[in-house]
């Protein structure tokens, strides 16, 4: 036998905010012992941590079980990870993906409205990221959304269906506005919502580095960490550069002014050397670490 207790009326999908309902001392009546583990008093509790990333809101319920803090990262120490949870409705069991995004569903006047982002007016721009894709059936994608707003309201949609893809791919959504937006906000599903089917429950989708070209172009110009226990030659080079520094160098990435990631390696040693020939003429960003610490950061050009 199930209990359940919900407190909207779930099987109509009729949610609204703030909606609670307040339960103690459950028990069966005639019966000469409670069910073990019942726990109709709700004396016993066991904690649980849910890690959720700052300024990022999850569709509601039960989908913070497909909310996960992933160390497989594409760059720095964590990315996102969304998978679909086996749920239910009135049908029986399902398969529901998790959403996660920059801005909030209001149901407050019972039809569900997304509303919120940050401030955003570009008319020609493209959002970039890195994501890898394990669905549980072929035919089921992720999703990314870019929804933008002026004066509360949104009045353009982009995005795209995303495929398995065993490793991380960069992704270019681009875009030109018939009207400038005054906010934006992007959202995230580990699964097409069409697919309820129990099969697809378990998809894992893991995101990582979403940026907009028109905000990174400065990225990682500003705060540079050039020491000077470490020297690169020559530069500008053309193609061909070596670094030395006085603090051993486990690794070097190298990314473009987008963002992009363009050359990576591990290495141990005080003296390196790296080939960027195959890269058109320009400026990019190396970064130099000591294990998990970063020793280095600056600009290399190629002529």
């Amino acid at each position: 036998m199930i209990f359940a207790a919900a407190s909207s009326d779930v099987f109509n999908n009729n949610a609204i905010d703030g909606s609670m309902l307040q339960l103690d001392s459950v028990s069966f009546t005639g019966a000469a012992s409670q069910p073990a583990l019942f726990n109709g008093d709700f004396e016993t509790w066991q904690s649980k941590t849910v890690d959720k990333p700052t300024s990022w809101n999850y569709n509601s319920g039960e989908a913070w079980q497909g909310l996960l803090r992933s160390t497989d990262a594409h760059g720095g120490s964590y990315a996102l990870e969304l998978k679909n949870i086996l749920s239910s409705d009135s049908t029986g069991p399902i398969s529901f993906p998790t959403l996660l995004g920059t801005g909030y569903w209001d149901c407050s006047t019972g039809t569900c409205i997304q509303k919120g982002g940050y401030p955003y007016n570009k008319t020609k721009d493209t959002l970039t990221f890195y994501y890898k894709y394990a669905p549980t059936i072929a035919t089921d994608s992720a999703q990314v959304t870019i929804l933008f707003r002026k004066n509360g309201n949104v009045f353009d949609i982009r995005g795209a269906d995303l495929k398995d893809a065993a490793t991380y791919q960069y992704t270019e959504i681009p875009f030109i506005l018939g009207q400038a937006p005054d906010s934006v906000s992007i959202q995230f599903n580990s699964g097409l919502f069409s697919n309820t089917a129990v099969g697809y429950a378990g998809a894992d989708f893991k995101v990582d580095d979403v940026k907009f070209k028109s905000q990174t172009v400065t990225t990682g110009l500003q705060d540079l960490i050039n020491e000077s226990h470490t020297k690169v030659f020559p530069n500008p080079g053309k193609g061909i550069f070596n670094f030395t520094s006085a603090i051993k160098i486990t690794g070097v990435e190298v990314t473009n002014l987008y963002g992009q990631r363009v050359y990576t390696a591990k290495t141990d040693g005080m003296q390196i050397a790296i080939d960027l020939t195959a890269q058109p003429k320009g400026v990019y960003i190396y970064t130099l670490r000591n294990k998990t610490k970063i020793t280095a950061r600056g600009k290399i050009v190629i002529q």
